[in-house]
């Protein structure tokens, strides 16, 4: 299972405390139907861990639900959006609980995907994977963008940023909505999560799905995703998950995949490397400060070109 340290992104996030984002108190809690309450689309957490859920369930079967979960209002009557606490909501349905407590706002659905990424990431840390997605759902909703173009969206602007571009990037409303959010989040600009954050989404299947399920932590995941040949790259991450195997461990069975480089001292058997290997030789050489030696490689090199001429 994949530690704090494995996912060193999240750790940098900090936000403000609810209330503060809600610019508000929040109101006291009440009962309401379980029922009426249906996930939020961009609930950024994907996978829960059966054994914990179930030890949650246990616990609220004798207990209650002792913290309220946070709903906001819809534009359908009676029924609310789950901000915060998905996991207290499944667990109180699997222990068929008719009502539970909440804590009822009204906000807007960016302010919502905010909040949802908040609760996660300060009780139980998402993989990079949900944390990544959570942040572009977030980014989705303030530019009013379908999900899929956000990361096309900040390629752009990276590009315009980019000191050989002519764009002004800081006039761009886009850039400006982009910078708010990550503001908002604070630790981590929109730059670092461009270069460091995005390209997890394009892991190979397999292992994307090994992350996303927290099986397989986030150092070791792009050592994997970095051998191109897709049957072995199958193979180490089988022997990865089933063995458990360290990250020291993963890049020595990576190693043994590598061809033998050759002596830095054997020079290569084909003629045309061996020229290339020479003429950058032949830069550093001080043989071309001795007269007597100059001169015989002039004569040599007079007749290697008569013999590439004929």
């Amino acid at each position: 299972m994949p530690s704090k340290r494995d996912t060193p992104y999240n750790s940098r996030i900090r936000f403000s405390p609810v209330e503060d984002l809600l610019g508000m108190d929040t109101s006291p809690a009440q009962e309401i139907p379980v029922s009426k309450i249906q996930v939020s689309p961009h609930q950024p957490r994907t996978t829960f861990d059966p054994a914990k859920l179930k030890s949650l369930a246990a616990s609220i079967e004798t207990d209650g639900i002792l913290q309220p979960l946070l709903v906001r209002v819809t534009e359908k009557p009676g029924i609310y959006e789950l901000i915060a606490g998905e996991r207290r909501l499944r667990a109180a349905r699997m222990v068929q609980l008719e009502q539970v407590p909440v804590v009822i706002v009204e906000v807007s659905a960016e302010k919502a995907a905010q909040l949802a990424l908040v609760e996660n990431l300060q009780r139980e840390d998402l993989n990079p994977i949900e944390e990544t997605e959570g942040i572009l759902n977030l980014l989705s909703i303030r530019l009013e963008l379908p999900v899929e173009t956000v990361p096309s969206l900040l390629y752009r602007l990276q590009n315009q940023a980019a000191p050989s571009s002519s764009h002004n990037v800081m006039a761009n409303p886009e850039h400006a909505a982009v910078e708010a959010v990550f503001q908002a989040m604070g630790g981590m600009s929109w730059q670092s999560f461009v270069k460091n954050r995005l390209p997890l989404l394009n892991l190979p299947d397999e292992i994307l799905e090994a992350v996303r399920g927290g099986q397989l932590a986030y150092s070791k995941a792009t050592a994997i995703a970095r051998v191109k040949d897709p049957k072995a790259r199958q193979q180490i991450l089988k022997k990865a998950l089933e063995a458990e195997l360290s990250l020291t461990q993963i890049r020595a069975e990576i190693q043994t995949l590598q061809p033998a480089a050759p002596k830095a001292d054997e020079a290569p058997r084909d003629p045309q490397k061996r020229l290339q290997q020479m003429s950058r030789v032949a830069k550093k050489s001080p043989a071309f400060d001795d007269p007597t030696k100059k001169q015989r490689i002039i004569k040599l090199l007079d007749q290697l070109e008569t013999l590439l001429k004929d």
